[in-house]
């Protein structure tokens, strides 16, 4: 029996997963749409936004605006990843898996493992949300405010509803659209890597400081600023905003241990998780080259080692269980899993 056949390889996409630890609620995703080249999901935290969004409208009696403003919600996080979808294939990476929350969306686009690439894939759907705030702004000053002090002899007549609902429908759409759009371009500013902002500024820091120190820097960064903003939100009893400061201070601080255990090499050793998905087009045929006989055996022996490693950490798994695993026997084990299943999408297509 080998490896990717154990048990251990197995349960936690399971829908039993989500009963036997409550905890597994928050990695819950919905699909809303698949495709060879696209997947995107709806986060457990993006149904709690939208809850919140209904309740909100209800208090407010605006019950007619919630259709509204769940459309929005859907296609702003949509249109803020579309432009990562975008920037990401201009630097020769992809993203093609969008799980979707109220800042955008969880998973970073893949890209070539160079600051430039990672900074223009990452930086892709704060540009998208600014150049929707920007024609939102252009709008209000083109207009120069009579639309929304007036809105009249802008509005369409003869639909069987006053011009005073659709006036406020519009306005509606728009102070909307704005807040959302600059809410989501403020907090993927923010250095963790729970948003863009960690990416970005490592990916700024990385050519004078290098990969290793950037990412301890822009770590340390994050922590210094969630403490303030979560003392903010303890004297204003903000409960959702002390939440959100100490779980960005907590990944940080994690993130921060991690590099610092593993050390200053291992970080540019780590090659970029790409998979099939991350490049549909195909690539040129590289040349033959002559020693390819060496190179073949040198791949095999790899492998081999690369097997052994992998029996020897589910080996110690059943002896002493999954929590006796290193960090990095616990990346390893992940990257295998990984491997093996893009190895068999990639068959059964």
């Amino acid at each position: 029996m080998g490896w990717q056949d154990r048990n251990y390889n197995a349960g936690r996409d399971e829908m039993k997963a989500y009963f036997a630890n409550p905890l597994g609620l928050l990695q819950f995703a919905l699909p809303i749409w698949q495709s060879p080249g696209l997947q995107i999901r709806l986060s457990f935290w993006f149904l709690l936004a939208a809850l919140f969004a209904v309740i909100a409208d209800l208090r407010a009696g605006l019950a007619q605006y919630i259709p509204v403003d769940l459309s929005l919600l859907l296609g702003v996080c949509l249109w803020h990843e579309w432009g990562h979808r975008i920037f990401a294939r201009m630097v020769g990476g992809n993203h093609w898996e969008w799980v979707l929350w109220p800042a955008g969306g969880m998973i970073a686009p893949s890209s070539p493992r160079t600051a430039k690439a990672v900074f223009v894939a990452n930086i892709g759907g704060i540009v998208f949300n600014a150049a929707l705030l920007g024609v939102i702004v252009a709008l209000v000053l083109a207009f120069g405010g009579r639309f929304i002090t007036e809105g009249n002899s802008y509005l369409p007549m003869g639909l069987g509803v006053s011009i005073a609902r659709w006036h406020a429908m519009i306005l509606h759409i728009m102070e909307f659209v704005a807040l959302q759009s600059a809410g989501m371009i403020l907090i993927n500013l923010f250095p963790c890597y729970w948003f863009d902002g960690g990416h970005i500024w490592q990916a700024v820091l990385w050519p004078f400081l290098g990969q290793w120190k950037s990412g301890m820097i822009t770590c340390l960064t994050g922590m210094i600023l969630a403490t303030p903003l979560f003392a903010f939100s303890l004297i204003s009893l903000n409960p959702f905003g002390m939440l959100l400061w100490a779980l960005v201070f907590a990944d940080c601080f994690r993130r921060r241990q991690v590099l610092k255990s593993a050390g200053p090499g291992v970080v540019d050793d780590d090659d970029v998780s790409y998979n099939y998905m991350d490049t549909p087009e195909p690539r040129p045929r590289k040349k033959r080259k002559k020693h390819w006989f060496n190179q073949a055996r040198k791949r095999a022996l790899a492998d081999q080692a690369e097997q052994a490693k992998i029996d020897a950490i589910l080996d110690k798994v059943k002896e002493k269980g999954l929590h006796s695993l290193t960090w990095w026997e616990k990346r390893t084990l992940k990257k295998a899993t990984a491997r093996q299943r893009q190895q068999d999408l990639a068959g059964r297509l």
